[in-house]
């Protein structure tokens, strides 16, 4: 008769667990708030390498979910996650990474960008190179 027992308050602790698990009592409960700073339009503006101008144009939404407009300065690509989107520019390596994160339930915005390295600017082939006058200001 004890074996019963036993198994049966296991089967029901297991299933009281997995419950738990399953359904957090501190996710339903904890308010979020994503603030007026972060909520509406923004927009992300930098230079792609060969100096062309190149924005990204998003918002965010009052229940904290980041929504990718539109980019431009050349062809772009999107990816686009639950939580955060990717920018790419199709001919260069500059990104544009835009997120947000949550602190004690109140939304946080973040933007980070990148383009790789550029290559150098040559000079074009009609000009003569600079003359180097070993820093004392004497040519010849």
């Amino acid at each position: 008769m004890h074996r019963g027992r036993r198994r049966i308050s296991l089967i029901l602790g297991m299933m009281a667990m997995a419950l738990m698990l399953t359904f957090p009592i501190g996710v339903a409960a904890a308010p979020r708030t994503v603030p007026a700073s972060v909520q509406g339009s923004h927009t992300w503006s930098g230079q792609l390498c060969d100096g062309t101008a190149a924005t990204v144009t998003y918002h965010v939404t009052s229940r904290g979910r980041v929504v990718f407009d539109s980019a431009t300065g050349g062809s772009a690509r999107v990816w686009r996650f639950p939580g955060f989107f990717m920018v790419r520019y199709r001919e260069t390596r500059a990104r544009v990474l835009v997120w947000l994160t949550w602190r004690r339930g109140v939304a946080t915005l973040h933007t980070r960008s990148w383009s790789g390295r550029c290559e150098p600017v040559t000079p074009p082939a009609g000009d003569p190179p600079p003359v180097d006058d070993g820093g004392n200001g004497q040519t010849g």
